[in-house]
């Protein structure tokens, strides 16, 4: 990205067509460099995780905890060939009688190894345990993993998540289906503000973007932007991106002692 300064209304015939484009990623990333890079609305846009709120500042919402819940370890056996994991607290629904993972799924565990579930007991509520057998090989020795590998490392609370599935042609598939439970939730909404100063100096002899721009009839033009406008949105944008994942909810006062409320992620 280059920066140079340029007097205020050098390039004012190509400043029209900011508004246009400044939105769209691949443009937007050449305007300003902001870190980490991974905090950005877009990725909540492709999650379909944005969603317009109405109705005051507490709005209400559903999930499936099929899709959203992730077993964790609660202890761990090697059974010479197999392991058995029990699941720990916060894998369950329906007061303990349900947690995600079937005969058939395969997991993965924290130490990047693979394994197959090949049985289940859900017999006693909150403590499930699922057996697993290793997947892969050692491509160090060329030998199959073993169980003992699949275990190493592996602790209590460790999250394991499933990943995927896979059956032989013609067979059945699972044993059992996957039962839902729906559940409500609601969040309080959060203002997020920002601004910035320009100074006289900066009125005079502004500092600019200089990018290459594809204009529609297919010629490459050079346009410049002032850096303060997407870097303030850029703030904005990752503003917003930390405080719907790392929420924590609740509500304080302000200097003023006015009620500032905070989302809950």
């Amino acid at each position: 990205m280059a920066l140079q300064a340029y007097s205020a209304g050098r390039q004012a015939t190509d400043l029209s067509v900011v508004m246009d484009y400044q939105d769209k990623p691949q443009y937007l990333k050449k305007f300003i460099e902001t870190y980490p890079d991974q905090y950005d609305l877009g990725l909540m846009q492709v999650l379909g995780l944005m969603e317009e709120a109405v109705g005051g500042e507490t709005y209400y919402w559903q999930e499936n905890d099929k899709f959203i819940s992730i077993p964790v370890v609660g202890s761990i056996v090697d059974n010479t060939g197999t392991i058995s994991i029990t699941y720990g607290v916060g894998s369950y629904t329906d007061n303990g009688k349900k947690s995600y993972g079937r005969v058939g799924e395969t997991i993965e565990l924290p130490n990047y190894l693979s394994g197959l579930i090949t049985a289940k007991n859900t017999s006693v509520d909150n403590a499930h345990v699922i057996t697993v057998k290793p997947i892969g090989t050692d491509l160090s020795t060329g030998n199959a993993i073993t169980s003992a590998q699949l275990a190493a490392g592996i602790t209590a609370g460790m999250p394991i998540p499933v990943e995927t599935n896979g059956f032989t042609e013609g067979s059945f598939g699972q044993d059992k289906s996957v039962i839902s439970t729906v559940s409500r939730y609601q969040n309080t909404l959060q203002n997020i503000t920002d601004t910035y100063t320009v100074t006289f100096n900066a009125m005079g002899q502004e500092t600019w973007v200089d990018f290459n721009f594809m204009a529609p009839d297919g010629t490459a033009k050079n346009r410049y932007y002032v850096k303060e406008v997407f870097e303030t949105e850029k703030r904005m944008m990752r503003a917003i991106m930390l405080a719907a994942f790392n929420g924590k909810g609740g509500s304080t006062t302000d200097a003023s002692g006015n009620t500032v409320n905070f989302t809950t992620g």
